[in-house]
């Protein structure tokens, strides 16, 4: 139980990295940030190659001189966020993961259902009044 819970945090750990590089690149190009300086080169060098695959699917929109709307990069986060889901949910099914992805989210301990909806002798314990 304890690795399912790990290869879970990963994936959300590597989509939230994609996401983030994204999102920032998306946010620089979008307010114009100059590409020599090494904060938004570093950025730009680094989601460069995450982009890759959707360099040129649609076209950037110029909305003045030096600010640029890039629909490929925001094609690329919608896609890289059903990716993930779906390997996640891929990865539940052929592993017999017990909750889906949203389930994380929740404050509940993640643990297998009681086959039989039975209460177990601990839970009928901690309901019974004194």
């Amino acid at each position: 139980m304890k690795w399912e819970n790990t290869v879970r945090q990963l994936i959300i750990f590597i989509l939230g990295t994609v996401e983030v590089f994204i999102g920032l690149r998306v946010l620089l190009r979008l307010l114009g940030a100059n590409p020599l300086a090494p904060l938004a080169n570093w950025v730009y060098q680094v989601s460069g190659w995450i982009l890759y695959p959707f360099a040129g699917m649609f076209p950037s929109w110029r909305l003045t001189q030096s600010s640029v709307l890039e629909t490929s990069s925001l094609f690329a986060m919608f896609f890289y966020a059903v990716s993930a889901y779906f390997v996640f949910e891929a990865l539940a099914i052929f592993l017999g993961w017990t909750h889906g992805i949203m389930d994380i989210f929740e404050k509940r301990p993640l643990r297998s259902p009681n086959p039989l909806g039975q209460e177990t002798k601990r839970e009928e314990r901690e309901t019974k009044p004194l």
